[in-house]
């Protein structure tokens, strides 16, 4: 049985497996935030594969276990229920868009993040991989689960708007920003502009190049300014 004292969180570590992504930095941002706090909950990060960066999180307090699988949507859907299923996790997190379904772990308090629905909305955005590992379990996630997080005003309309089912069990939680990130002075903004060659400013783009984030878009909308500004 779950622990009395300290309840144990699980958190489904998938996004940290490949090369880290935007996904990957929220969830692994978030678990050495919580692993921080006073009074935290035990900390059990699964998975399919150890994770990247398992030696930080470790080092924070965070128990990783791995349950090997080819694939980690098999390991979603088949291994991790029996995983859950042993009774000592009172809470399961998933930041990655769904929950494990099996009918043996239905009764287990379970939160999933939802950071856009572009798989419904522009699902040729996104590869055959993706797609598969997210439609056919996002509307039983979204049942599933006891809250939904939002990370955005935008992304909790669309949930309202295509299920509707979960609306009051959304909640919005935006994503936070690490303290590394902070203005620069006008000395340190016009040195990096000259380590870069770019006297006069520049774009900086941090994602993955895919159709769905629209870059070209981006680009052309930066030239257009730069003709209608040409201080800008």
């Amino acid at each position: 049985m779950p622990s009395a004292s300290r309840p144990t969180l699980a958190v489904d570590l998938r996004a940290l497996v490949p090369e880290e992504t935007g996904i990957g930095v929220y969830t692994r941002n978030l678990l050495l935030a919580l692993a921080r706090q006073e009074g935290a909950p035990r900390l059990l990060g699964v998975c399919h594969q150890r994770p990247r960066g398992a030696e930080e999180l470790e080092a924070a307090g965070v128990a990783i276990e791995v349950q090997p699988a080819p694939l980690g949507v098999i390991w979603q859907q088949v291994q991790l229920p029996r995983r859950l299923a042993r009774g000592d996790v009172d809470l399961f997190w998933s930041p990655l868009m769904t929950l494990p379904l099996a009918s043996r772990v239905k009764t287990l308090p379970a939160v999933v993040t939802i950071h856009d629905l572009t798989t419904v909305l522009y699902p040729e955005t996104h590869t055959a991989k993706v797609r598969f590992s997210i439609l056919p379990f996002l509307e039983g996630s979204l049942d599933r689960a006891r809250r939904v997080i939002a990370v955005s005003q935008a992304t909790a309309a669309d949930l309202a708007f295509h299920f509707p089912a979960c609306a009051d069990r959304v909640r919005v939680v935006y994503e936070g920003v690490d303290p590394s990130f902070t203005p620069g002075s006008r000395e340190e903004v016009a040195a990096i502009r000259r380590e870069l060659g770019a006297p006069e400013g520049y774009i900086l783009y941090i994602g993955t190049l895919e159709p769905r984030k629209n870059v070209g878009v981006l680009l052309s909308a930066w030239e257009s300014l730069r003709r209608d500004d040409p201080a800008t």
